[in-house]
């Protein structure tokens, strides 16, 4: 049931601002060509910018011909343009100060009168669980889905008095800026993470109170060479006695330490782990790189499935976290080049066993391995922030955007 003093009206039927057709697709066909594209001009928008959510993305743009050729596909502040194919239903909103321009085919541009509509909360209604169910009911093609202008003018939206759509707006663009801090922080952290671990594991930072030469070890020396078997997804029991990892997931779930395995099963075909096993996976169908990344499983007893190689350190002493962490990112491409097939990759314990690494002392290697679990530890705590944020944001959107949470306007008792 439709709120009181709210409408939910067809795209189609509201009125466009200044006078424009509230939809309008992209200029298709030969309309654009490769020698219409000009160093300066009118900016031509595409989907780069709507999938960046930055409008001064990308850099194309045409001269003033082709401008008013096309000026029917043309852009103002507040417009609000949508991705029609692959990635259908992605949006952007022009700011106020955007440049004046015209969409690519593969962009529509809708723009309501803002006598009826706030851009914003346009924007906002959009990204919430009541539009994304209507782009996808919407939605033709199988490969490249995409959705047409049509489909968009039948779209039915939410429309509160001009007042509570400022509002709801407000409300919700000040969770949209804390989810931009996070993302911020995460992306600023990620970086320094990757400039940390260049430093630490080729050795030109050494961390205080030590010196001397790295030597050189080959992973022969290190570690005994097993291999993984039996297990299936149809093995995956989540209420099953014993923990277990498959070789798929040491790609999707896992990063460089873990201390759980997340999987059970009831099944007992798996080599049973031990502490410090470190784990890489044994074939891909994609390519060589996707090999190259190592495990510390810092839990006994798991059962590890086939196509996963097994390091199992030779000695309690050595620092499992610290060469998972030097085998995925410092010997990644050594890892990648000694992979074999062509339509299967495989990577075996044979491949592995010559690679010889750079190492410090064990105490070296405990103290940079306990430096980038600190590191990972910050980042996760910010990523589970930046999780939290989104539901919270996503749960208000459900009640604000239907109605049932009322906001107070100014002037309100």
């Amino acid at each position: 049931m439709t709120p009181n003093g709210w409408t939910e009206p067809k795209i189609h039927a509201l009125p466009g601002q200044a006078g424009r057709p509230v939809t309008k697709l992209g200029p298709f066909g030969s309309a654009l060509k490769k020698s219409d594209y000009t160093d300066c001009g009118y900016k031509v928008y595409g989907q780069q910018q709507v999938l960046a959510g930055d409008e001064d993305h990308g850099d194309y743009w045409v001269g003033e011909s082709k401008y008013r050729e096309l000026i029917a596909c043309s852009v103002e502040p507040g417009d609000i343009l949508l991705s029609t194919m692959g990635s259908f239903g992605s949006i952007l909103r022009l700011s106020e100060a955007s440049r004046p321009g015209i969409i690519n085919p593969r962009l529509l541009r809708l723009s309501i009168s803002h006598d009826h509509a706030v851009p914003r909360y346009v924007e906002q209604f959009l990204q919430s669980d009541l539009a994304k169910r209507q782009f996808h009911a919407f939605a033709q093609g199988g490969t490249m889905p995409a959705i047409n202008g049509a489909s968009i003018g039948a779209l039915k939206i939410l429309l509160p008095p001009l007042g509570e759509q400022k509002k709801i707006a407000e409300i919700l663009s000040t969770w949209d800026q804390a989810i931009v801090t996070a993302e911020d922080l995460i992306e600023n952290g990620a970086k320094q993470r990757r400039a940390l671990m260049q430093q630490l594991l080729s050795g030109k930072r050494r961390m205080p109170g030590f010196g001397g030469d790295w030597q050189e070890r080959s992973l022969d020396e290190v570690f005994q060479f097993k291999k993984g078997q039996g297990l299936s997804k149809a093995d995956i029991d989540p209420c099953g006695r014993n923990p277990c990892i498959l070789y798929g997931e040491l790609y999707t779930c896992y990063p460089e330490i873990v201390e759980y395995a997340e999987s059970r099963t009831n099944s007992e075909s798996g080599v049973v782990s031990r502490f410090g096993d470190i784990l890489i996976p044994a074939s891909t169908t994609t390519t060589g790189i996707d090999l190259a990344n190592a495990t510390a499983l810092m839990q006994a007893g798991v059962q590890l499935s086939g196509d996963i190689n097994i390091l199992r350190p030779k000695r309690v002493t050595e620092c499992s976290p610290f060469y998972a962490y030097l085998l995925t990112h410092h010997e990644k491409r050594k890892i990648a080049a000694r992979a074999q097939g062509i339509t299967i990759i495989h990577l075996y314990g044979k491949h592995l066993k010559p690679l010889k690494v750079k190492v410090p002392s064990v105490e070296e290697q405990n103290a940079i391995a306990n430096v980038l679990m600190a590191t990972d530890r910050e980042l996760g705590a910010l990523r589970a922030q930046l999780a939290n944020l989104k539901r919270q944001k996503k749960a208000l959107m459900q009640q604000l955007m239907t109605g049932r949470r009322r906001v107070k306007l100014d002037g309100d008792v």
